[in-house]
Order: structure tokens, then sequence, then C-alpha cells
């Protein structure tokens, strides 16, 4: 019964995910054909439509590398690498759309930060949690991102002023 319930709720934020950039992605083509428009117009609506693109593709990887851990299939693949130059690029790819929600992004480099990971996961973690914190903080809000060394330990943290996650 747990595990039905588990799949159940999994098809329905499945869903969800998928039905949002579609639907955005489609209301933007739509808007575009209806007349002709600017070629600063079009650029527009094709960045965002490029965009929402990019977001089908994470969101099919998510759930491929999901189904993989489910499985036991999903092997880790570590390499040094630099979390917080990581980190960075994924805060630049995700300016415009803070940009565009009056989210104010913050990133304290503490200069390099090499460390043994998965670069493949951990851009999805990376991507994951930025995401979430722009989609939960209102306009005129903040999500700030921190990669912190302490001995050998090396810790990724993102906060938002949003409402939070409740404890259930």
């Amino acid at each position: 019964e747990g595990a039905m319930e588990a799949q159940r709720r999994f098809t329905a934020d499945a869903s969800h995910e998928l039905r949002t950039p579609l639907t955005v992605l489609r209301g933007e083509l739509e808007v575009a054909l209806r007349r002709d428009r600017t070629p600063d117009e079009y650029t527009r609506v094709l960045r965002s439509a490029l965009e929402e693109a990019e977001r089908l593709s994470r969101l099919a990887e998510d759930l491929l590398t999901l189904t993989r851990s489910e499985a036991g299939a999903q092997g880790l693949h570590l390499a040094e690498g630099d979390l917080a130059g990581q980190v960075e690029g994924a805060l630049a790819r995700f300016s415009h759309q803070a940009q565009e929600k009056g989210i104010e992004l913050l990133f304290s480099p503490s200069g390099v930060v090499v460390a043994e990971y998965d670069p493949d996961l951990m851009d999805r973690v990376i991507w994951n949690l930025l995401g979430n914190a722009l989609a939960y903080t209102q306009r005129g809000g903040r999500v700030e991102a921190r990669v912190e060394r302490e001995a050998e330990e090396v810790t990724l943290s993102v906060e938002d002023n949003g409402p939070g996650i409740p404890p259930d």
C-alpha cells in the first residue's frame, strides 16, 4: 500500500513538473505566432522557449536518474572538481530567471573548493536546490548559495527567505 501511494504521488508530481514548462512553452509560441513580431520579440520568445526546453531536459534526466537509483543501477562517477566553480556556473544560468522574479542571487565564493564528487549528479543537486529556492521565494527576496571547506568536509548550502519547508 505504501509503495502504491508513493508511486501515485511520484506520478502526480512528475505530471505537474512536466505540465508547467510545457504550458509555458506552448503559450509563448502561440502568442508569438498570432501576429508578426519585431526581431527583439522573437528573440525573447526563443530564449524563453529554450529555457523551458532545458528545464524539460533536466526533468527527463532527473526522472531517469531516479529510476536508475531505485533499480540499483545508478553508479557514481567520482572525479575531483571545483565545487564552488560548478555552483557559480549554475547561478549564472539562473540569473535571468532571478532577475525576472526580482530575486537577488548571492554567492560567497571562498575561492576554489576542490572536492571529489559525481559532477553530473552534483549538477542535478545544485539545479534542484536553486530551482526550488527560486520557485518558492517571493519577488524582492534573496537566494544565497555557499560552498565551504572545513578540514576534510565540504558543505554546499542554499538558503532563501521563502516560506520554508514544513516539518512534516
